[in-house]
């Protein structure tokens, strides 16, 4: 696993079987949508497969997601994790609000002799990940906390303010006196964190100048009591 990489490219024996899968469920006749095309009418998996949803075909994308596979991969300790379409294909074009290009994350690996495969970021997607370092282990929690169902959303409401949040932003950000006036608070905020930072640095070296003139001025001070004592000794002899 490696969460530098986007996408995911396996090695020969382990693509050749998702490749034999995905084909046989997307040439299946039982598997035959009531809405659009299987697979959305591709049925053959090759490298950069992509495939495009359309409101009209299938309504919606639950709908879309149902007529391509899921894939089981078993790991060890009796571990299996489910891809679903949601999770291996990402929105590669938007054509318009009704017409949305999906492509595949995962591709055959074509370095090394496929002698190994490497699962990248897009396979990590909806799940929460702890990468335990010093045990060596992977744990895997499902977790579809982007989505857009009310059940993901744990907070009351949150949701509607995010929302609402997205839409001020863009709104913000759309025009150039908007984007003009983030720039300008942005600065502003630099500038007021500059100069508080240089008020906090003549403090320090203030502080510091003080404690070291209380320390000269300590040093000086058992300077002058020890020649006395000494003057008062030779005296005394």
């Amino acid at each position: 696993m490696d969460s530098g990489t986007t996408f995911t490219y396996l090695n020969g024996g382990v693509w050749d079987n998702l490749k034999t899968k995905f084909d046989a469920h997307c040439k299946d006749p039982k598997n035959t949508p009531k809405q659009g095309k299987v697979c959305g009418g591709q049925s053959n998996y090759l490298n950069e497969y992509c495939v495009t949803y359309t409101e009209d075909a299938y309504g919606t994308l639950e709908n879309f997601w149902s007529t391509l596979p899921k894939f089981y991969f078993n790991l060890a300790n009796k571990t299996e994790i489910i891809w679903f379409p949601k999770d291996y294909m990402y929105l590669e074009t938007k054509l318009s609000p009704k017409v949305l290009k999906f492509c595949s994350s995962i591709n055959k690996e074509n370095m090394s002799g496929n002698q190994y495969s490497t699962f990248g970021s897009l396979f990590m997607r909806h799940y929460d990940i702890y990468f335990d370092r010093s045990k060596r282990q992977v744990s895997f929690v499902r977790s579809e906390c982007e989505d857009r169902s009310d059940r993901a959303y744990p907070v009351r409401g949150i949701k509607k303010l995010v929302e609402k949040a997205r839409i001020l932003l863009a709104s913000v950000m759309g025009s150039w006196a908007g984007f003009l006036s983030v720039v300008f608070v942005f600065a502003t905020l630099l500038a007021y964190s500059g100069y508080r930072l240089s008020i906090m640095r003549g403090w320090l070296a203030k502080t510091q100048g003080d404690e070291l003139l209380e320390k000269a001025k300590e040093v000086v001070g058992n300077q002058s009591s020890e020649k006395k004592l000494n003057e008062g000794v030779e005296l005394s002899g």
